[in-house]
């Protein structure tokens, strides 16, 4: 009775592998049916974030009065020491619309080595720079960013130090961010040029995507960075009704709502 029972409806060439088989093509598709329906809030399936990383006097200066224009909301991660020379001009963007964050290190390393740096210095640091944000602003800072894609100390690496003390960072690994992308580990997408071809075509995939755009100095010997840093957000303004444009955070935080409905 046993043997009839256990074989009962099963086909004696079935097997368990057979069955595998038959499944993993109906979860495939429902996992792409599930992320061909997943979009940004405004329905658009690409979203764009701009990060002024560094505190620099440009950012505080040049950059808000467009962004006012425009009616962008947008990242700042300042280094206190480079905001304290000039706080009268950073105290004006306090209680705005604007998102801030922490980059302490943005003077420091391009490589993400911390030389001579401790684990203990490195927390201590990471928490000045989050209690002086939120002092200085009155606002949580949320996120970390920092040029190079790892943080390193003596050969380790240490980014899950600061993973764990912010809700994203953003490091200088370029590429796109997808679904299956960490908030944590975020990559930026910088603009060298007028004619980049990623911008042009920005927000005509029907892939969901999130693109952060860089800005770090805006003032060189020649101005192009200026009018570059214009010019890219005139362009993403004429194609702003197929995009979702917002903060680093708060596109953090769907993002991670949207991955849970696929997971």
């Amino acid at each position: 009775m046993r043997g009839n029972w256990t074989n009962k409806g099963k086909s004696p060439n079935s097997s368990p592998d057979t069955n595998l088989g038959a499944i993993f093509p109906i979860l495939e598709q429902e996992t792409a049916r599930k992320s061909a329906s997943i979009v940004w809030p405004n329905k658009a399936k690409c979203a764009v974030s701009f990060a002024y990383i560094g505190g620099l006097q440009e950012h505080a200066d040049l950059a808000p009065p467009i962004l006012e224009q425009l009616g962008f909301r947008a990242s700042f991660y300042v280094d206190p020491d480079v905001v304290l020379e000039d706080a009268i001009l950073w105290k004006r963007l306090a209680g705005s619309r604007h998102e801030f964050g922490c980059s302490p290190f943005e003077s420091q390393t391009f490589d993400g080595n911390l030389f001579g740096w401790t684990i203990p210095a490195l927390i201590e640091e990471l928490n000045l720079a989050k209690d002086f944000v939120e002092e200085f602003f009155h606002t949580e800072p949320l996120g970390l960013a920092h040029r190079s894609a790892e943080l390193t100390i003596a050969g380790k690496n240490v980014s899950l130090i600061s993973q764990n003390l912010f809700k994203h960072v953003v490091t200088g690994t370029e590429g796109v961010n997808r679904l299956s992308s960490n908030v944590k580990n975020l990559a930026t997408t910088p603009v060298l040029g007028y004619s980049s071809n990623w911008l042009a075509d920005l927000g005509q995939s029907n892939e969901l995507s999130w693109v952060i755009i860089p800005f770090r100095r805006l003032f060189t010997e020649s101005n192009a960075s200026i009018l570059l840093h214009r010019l890219v957000l005139e362009n993403i303004n004429q194609k702003r009704k197929n995009l979702w444009i917002a903060p680093v955070g708060e596109v953090a935080g769907e993002f991670q709502r949207l991955r849970q409905l696929v997971d």
